[in-house]
């Protein structure tokens, strides 16, 4: 099964409302590769293997055997001539096997042949790992008179902004510095329009959580734009913290997507004035805390959605509960991570049933992506501007005091040597 950042799983809740859209997920083909031992049978029937053998041409066998590489280790041998044909390939390999050169060359072969424009680019989680990927890709492109631009946190931004509208043949770049980049300079994007390689270098750290955060946002406003489609007029997204409830409702206003925020940060007035909101159809959209999960009087939610899984599987039952109520239809979804696995588990041994899978075409929910994270990069400044954090940890500060003059905080034990 093909590993995702996120998944969206669904509870549909009887008597089922309009029927969802059907779906098609479509993905590539991968080759998926495993290590082999250098002390496995077949690695030993391979030693003799050359790098001629693989498809290289003249040239990059001889920068091999300069560089002191003899034969091609076992991930060479199985990455290179897939890559050559123009397979999508996952290789999975030890520290130290070659992996660099097995996506490497070939990716400059091809190159030797379309020198125009930005060819690959190379996504890899830290700076230390971009240096040393750009480094080499010189030296292993020493004959080509390669244009190699290093992308990375820590350096100057207008240079590296130049550098790419000057078109380079290879971009080694950490995901947060490349993305800035592609938001703030639309000059940028047009660089990349001939690129016939994307490498993730370290994949399973590149797509860490900041990057599910940022695809939990841009699949969430994708499923918003198609409420109307999905025959559905009201929709609560609960969120775990008052911050992340803010932020949303800022994005979703920069988007021109009508909606409330409900959550405690917010005063008695401004509570109800959004509850009304929504309960009176004002606006189709109310983001909470789960200061909305129960208690309140909604009397029609078409849509649930848990953009935050709830810490506690019975927290989970009263937000869905939100939904289908007093023998009406709806249908709760649900942002999965990793991490959330197992409280998925616990959920769903509460419930009785196990959650289905809501399948999203990916291409079209990634077309928006670029709006997406403009539209948060304004959303953080208004939160900057609105003073959130200040008046946050006010309510922090002053709520600790007032446990502390309740005598309701425990004091810390000191410990001495």
């Amino acid at each position: 099964m093909e590993e995702k950042p996120f998944r969206l799983f669904s509870s549909k809740l009887k008597p089922h409302l309009q029927a969802l859209p059907s779906t098609v997920h479509t993905v590539a083909s991968t080759t998926k590769l495993t290590h082999v031992d250098h002390g496995d049978p077949d690695a030993d029937a391979s030693s003799t293997v050359s790098f001629a053998d693989l498809g290289l041409s003249k040239w990059a066998v001889h920068t091999c055997i300069e560089l002191g590489m003899r034969r091609p280790t076992p991930v060479q041998r199985c990455c290179i001539p897939r890559i050559l044909a123009g397979d999508d390939v996952l290789g999975i390999a030890q520290t130290g096997s070659g992996k660099t050169a097995a996506f490497a060359l070939p990716i400059l072969q091809r190159l030797a042949t379309e020198p125009y424009g930005v060819f690959a680019l190379v996504l890899t989680p830290t700076r230390e790992l971009a240096c040393q990927l750009a480094e080499q890709f010189r030296a292993l492109g020493s004959s080509l008179q390669l244009r190699c631009t290093l992308v990375v946190g820590g350096m100057d931004m207008i240079g590296q902004a130049r550098a790419l509208v000057q078109r380079p043949h290879i971009v080694v770049a950490t995901p947060g510095r490349i993305k800035s980049l592609l938001c703030e300079d639309p000059d940028i994007p047009a660089a990349f329009s001939r690129a016939k390689f994307l490498v993730l270098d370290e994949a399973d750290r590149v797509l860490d959580v900041g990057f599910e955060e940022e695809l939990r946002e841009v699949y969430l406003i994708h499923l918003l734009s198609k409420m109307e489609d999905m025959g559905i007029r009201s929709v609560m997204i609960f969120v775990s913290t008052c911050r992340g409830c803010h932020l949303l409702s800022l994005l979703l206003e920069e988007l021109d997507q009508p909606a409330v925020a409900l959550h405690s940060h917010k005063s008695q007035v401004l509570r109800l004035s959004a509850l009304n909101k929504f309960k009176s159809g004002q606006v189709p959209i109310l983001l909470a805390t789960d200061v909305a999960s129960r208690g309140l009087d909604i009397p029609t939610v078409d849509l649930v959605i848990n953009y935050d899984i709830p810490r506690y599987p019975r927290d989970y039952v009263h937000r869905v509960g939100r939904t289908a109520r007093a023998g009406r239809g709806g249908v709760a979804l649900s942002f999965i991570t990793q991490n959330d696995v197992e409280l998925i588990h616990e959920i769903e041994n509460v419930v009785g049933k196990q959650l289905d899978a809501f399948e999203c075409k990916e291409k079209e929910v990634l077309e928006d992506i670029t709006k997406v994270y403009k539209a948060r990069r304004v959303a953080r400044m208004k939160m900057i501007d609105d003073g959130f954090e200040e008046k946050a940890e006010e309510r922090k500060a002053q709520k600790m005091k007032a446990l502390a003059e309740k005598g309701l905080l425990k004091k810390r034990k000191r410990v001495t040597f």
